[in-house]
C-alpha cells in the first residue's frame, strides 16, 4: 500500500482544509439566505425590531416607551449578538429598517455567534472550527439556526462537550456556558441547573 504524503497528513493540512471548508461553508449559507430563502420566520423579527429600538431608541423594547426602561426580550443573548450584526448589516446594505438589511444581519449573527464561543476552546482552534462549519450546514438546514436561538443553543452544548472531556475539562467554564444558556432562554434555567449537576 502506498502511504501517502507527508504534506497530506501534515497537521497545518488538516487545518487548511478546515478552514476552506469552514469560509466555503459560510458562503454557501450567505448566497443561500440572501438570494434563494423565500420567507423568513415572523418571531425572528420581533429580536430584530428590539435590536433596532436599542440602536435608535436606547430601549431594549418592542414598543420603546422612556417611562418604562426596562428589558423585554425572551432571549438576552441573541439580542446580544444581533446588535453588531444590525449595524454591519446597515453599513453593507442600507442605513434604515429593511428586508434586505433583515436578511444580512440574519446571515452576520452566524460568524458572530461562532466567534462568541472561540475563547472557550482555548488552544483547540480545529475543534472549535468543526463547530463552525457545523453551524453552517445547520445554518443552511434549519430555519431556526440564524433567525432564532438556534446556534446559540448548539454552541452551547457543543462547547459543553468540548471543556467536559480529558485533561482540559474546566468546572468555570461549565458554570458560564450554563449561564449562558439561561440567557440563550430564561426558561432553560431548570434544564440547565440540572446538567451543570451531572456535568
Amino acid at each position: 500500500m502506498t502511504e501517502m504524503p507527508t504534506w497530506i497528513r501534515s497537521p497545518v493540512t488538516g487545518r487548511a482544509a478546515l478552514l476552506v471548508a469552514v469560509c466555503g461553508a459560510w458562503v454557501y449559507a450567505g448566497w443561500f439566505l440572501l438570494e434563494r430563502k423565500v420567507g423568513l420566520l415572523d418571531d425572528a423579527f420581533i429580536y430584530l425590531h428590539v435590536a433596532s429600538n436599542v440602536l435608535e431608541e436606547g430601549l431594549a423594547r418592542f414598543f420603546p416607551v422612556a417611562e418604562n426602561p426596562s428589558l423585554l426580550t425572551s432571549s438576552p443573548l441573541r439580542l446580544l449578538v444581533l446588535l453588531p450584526a444590525v449595524v454591519l448589516a446597515r453599513l453593507v446594505a442600507e442605513p434604515a429598517r429593511s428586508v434586505e438589511v433583515a436578511r444580512w444581519a440574519f446571515l452576520l449573527s452566524g460568524p458572530l455567534t461562532c466567534l462568541l464561543f472561540l475563547p472557550f476552546f482555548g488552544r483547540a482552534v480545529g475543534r472549535w472550527g468543526t463547530g463552525c462549519l457545523a453551524a453552517a450546514v445547520l445554518a443552511v438546514c434549519t430555519e431556526s439556526a440564524l433567525q432564532m436561538e438556534g446556534l446559540l443553543i448548539f454552541w452551547v452544548v457543543f462547547s459543553l462537550f468540548a471543556v467536559t472531556g480529558g485533561e482540559g475539562r474546566s468546572p468555570g467554564r461549565v458554570g458560564f456556558l450554563v449561564g449562558l444558556l439561561v440567557l440563550t432562554r430564561p426558561e432553560y434555567g431548570l434544564p440547565a441547573a440540572v446538567a451543570a449537576g451531572w456535568l
